[in-house]
């Protein structure tokens, strides 16, 4: 698991927003863990998608000035990327595990994205803020591991559909985080010269 985590920060790192084929995220398409691993005709239809909707952002930002364009376009273009993924993976008829495995690798991706975000939000603060984004990022930690505790304790009866609600709640703790950061990012971005 720490290999896949690994590969997926190089993968999401190395993103060239001005490339002209959008790279995706391998070892989402194919977990080393997968039971239903994706043939090559889905993965050749989600490049198509994803670059598609890359190209599409890239439109859609031109008028912004390129630092922003650059965000919003790379930002749109990580997420679409695990949630095209994503659906067609969990579209097939699947066990709880594959299933589970799924849900393990979308909480992966974000949370490659969120230290992603997290690193170029940082990078764009002065000494002052970026101590307070620091304690911000470990409250939100703190606050996390409590809600997941809390979580495990209620879906401790569910057995491992319990399991998989609680990675999903971690899942979508991490996405919305993500998200702020990317918030954060955006509006500084806009007073950077």
């Amino acid at each position: 698991m720490k290999k896949y985590i690994l590969y997926l920060v190089l993968i999401l790192a190395c993103v060239n927003v001005n490339a002209q084929s959008f790279k995706l995220p391998e070892k989402m398409i194919n977990s080393e863990d997968s039971l239903e691993p994706l043939t090559e005709e889905e993965i050749s239809e989600i490049q198509g998608k994803v670059d598609e909707f890359y190209h599409k952002m890239q439109k859609q930002y031109s008028d912004y000035d390129e630092m922003a364009k650059q965000y919003y376009v790379e930002f749109r273009t990580d997420t679409f990327a695990i949630e095209i993924i994503e659906n067609l993976r969990s579209s097939k008829r699947i066990p709880e595990l594959e299933y589970s495995i799924i849900v393990s690798d979308v909480n992966a991706a974000y949370d490659v994205l969120l230290n992603k975000y997290y690193k170029l939000l940082r990078a764009n603060l002065n000494e002052e803020k970026q101590e307070m984004l620091k304690q911000s990022q470990l409250n939100w930690l703190k606050f996390k591991t409590s809600e997941l505790k809390l979580c495990g304790e209620v879906f401790l009866e569910d057995g491992s559909i319990g399991e998989i609600k609680a990675r999903y709640y971690d899942t979508e703790l991490i996405k919305s985080r993500t998200i702020r950061l990317f918030e954060y990012l955006v509006e500084i971005s806009a007073y950077v010269d």
